[in-house]
């Protein structure tokens, strides 16, 4: 999943990069919005732990499951592989 996140985060950044200036602009004021939107909630979502409220606005994502670096190059080498891989 963590791939397919990956990959999906790079394709909408490759797509911001063809926009016009103008519009690159107005997509920020309006992330920019919204992350202010997500920052007045969690405020008054005070029952949160403080941990989870930052987490919350920063878009930190967790795992209960850690992985080795060997494991990480496995895994990115696997995804090179199957991007570039023409004979399928």
């Amino acid at each position: 999943m963590q791939a397919q996140s990956l990959s999906a985060a790079h394709s909408l950044y490759v797509l911001y990069e063809t926009l016009s200036d103008e519009t690159q602009q107005l997509f920020l004021q309006e992330l920019l919005l919204k992350q202010r939107q997500k920052i007045e909630l969690s405020l008054k979502h005070k029952n949160k732990p403080l941990e989870n409220r930052f987490a919350d606005i920063c878009g930190i994502l967790t795992s209960e499951k850690s992985v080795s670096l060997e494991e990480m190059e496995q895994a990115i080498s696997e995804q090179g592989l199957e991007r570039f891989n023409d004979c399928r």
